[in-house]
């Protein structure tokens, strides 16, 4: 095997330029890990505790992995939070030349932390399995944990009319009923589907008021989102659906196209307008859109179990998370000790 070197970074951008093309080699697999979206991740939602660091490794001079982590203390995870629907291992190597760097990469790892949390990671992926053996081989006790269901559905090269006539025959006469009803009793119903930095940069306030009226928590890091809306729409990327209501805005959805899948990343509505299901009535809009017009391959949820999103998909994955204790370092022994202790203890309990 061609020999291996571990380099480190302290920040996205102080990757060389020629992990440009290990992120554009792995990033058609999900927008959560193309390196656009960490700079974006370390710029506004970095922990104030928090530092960037970048473990990679390269053979023969060419980058073959980077995992991008976030270090508090002693304690490393993956950078990603509750906007990060997918986490993984940046990789562009065969199955023995991975699990090679992956061992390499976490024996330095267990020098320099007591816990590692790796989340959230697709279950049914080979990466998800490859980090288990790594993280082991290097003396890591691993607990591995349910995050989340993720709901998607393969376009299979159907039209948006085949699409929605397959949806379930409740949510079909719904979306019917329900827009007969708005056009009844108003004046006006406009839809919009922004794509272009400068109408996006005109009208994202409209997105922002609904969101703030919506049932939805009052948005923490209100600037990220504007932020990654603005260079999602300078890429071409931007998906940015609303619907008025007689001049009122009435729903939002934030929506990301790249590499032939359409994210549903923000969606909202104004609570007044609930009774015309005004935001189920927008879904049916852009899903027509970008399986039409964009002809993706795959329209993705994200994150989430919500029952609404089983009438829209076809297919669902569970997404997990790792957490791997250094059973070299005392503290990482000791959480190690008490998870298998309690786990034991839980075992017990329940055949009891």
């Amino acid at each position: 095997m061609m020999p291996l070197i571990l380099r480190t970074f302290t920040c996205v951008a102080s990757l060389p330029a020629d992990y440009d093309a290990l992120f554009a080699a792995h990033q058609p697999q999900n927008l959560f890990v193309a390196r656009a979206w960490f700079t974006l991740y370390e710029t506004y939602l970095l922990p104030p505790d928090g530092r960037v660091v970048i473990y990679a490794v390269e053979a023969e001079d060419k980058p073959i992995l980077a995992l991008v982590l976030c270090q508090q203390k002693r304690v490393l995870s993956s950078l990603s939070n509750y906007y990060s629907s997918y986490f993984s291992p940046v990789i562009d190597a065969q199955e023995t030349v991975a699990i090679a760097a992956l061992s390499l990469l976490f024996s330095a790892l267990s020098r320099e932390c007591d816990v590692l949390k790796l989340n959230p990671l697709a279950a049914n992926e080979q990466q998800f399995t490859w980090l288990i053996s790594a993280l082991r081989a290097a003396h890591f006790s691993v607990e591995d944990y349910f995050c989340f269901g993720n709901w998607y559905h393969p376009v299979n090269g159907v039209t948006s009319q085949d699409y929605l006539a397959a949806l379930p025959s409740k949510l079909r006469h719904t979306l019917q009923r329900k827009e007969k009803k708005a056009k009844r009793e108003h004046t006006e119903m406009v839809y919009r589907l922004l794509t272009e930095a400068a109408e996006v940069a005109e009208s994202f306030c409209d997105f922002e008021a609904i969101y703030e009226k919506s049932w939805k928590s009052t948005e923490p890091h209100a600037q990220f989102i504007a932020a990654l809306a603005t260079h999602c729409a300078q890429q071409g990327h931007l998906r940015l659906g609303l619907m008025y209501l007689d001049g009122q805005p009435a729903a939002a959805q934030f929506w990301i196209v790249r590499d032939h899948t359409a994210y549903i990343f923000k969606l909202a509505y104004d609570p007044k307008f609930k009774a015309y299901s005004i935001g189920s009535i927008l879904s049916a809009k852009m899903m027509a859109h970008v399986i039409d017009v964009d002809q993706v391959h795959k329209i993705d949820y994200l994150t989430g179990d919500d029952a609404y999103k089983q009438s829209w998909m076809s297919q669902r994955r569970e997404m997990r998370g790792l957490m791997a204790y250094n059973r070299r370092a005392f503290k990482g022994w000791w959480m190690s000790v008490r998870f298998y202790a309690v786990r034991q203890l839980k075992r017990i309990f329940q055949r009891n």
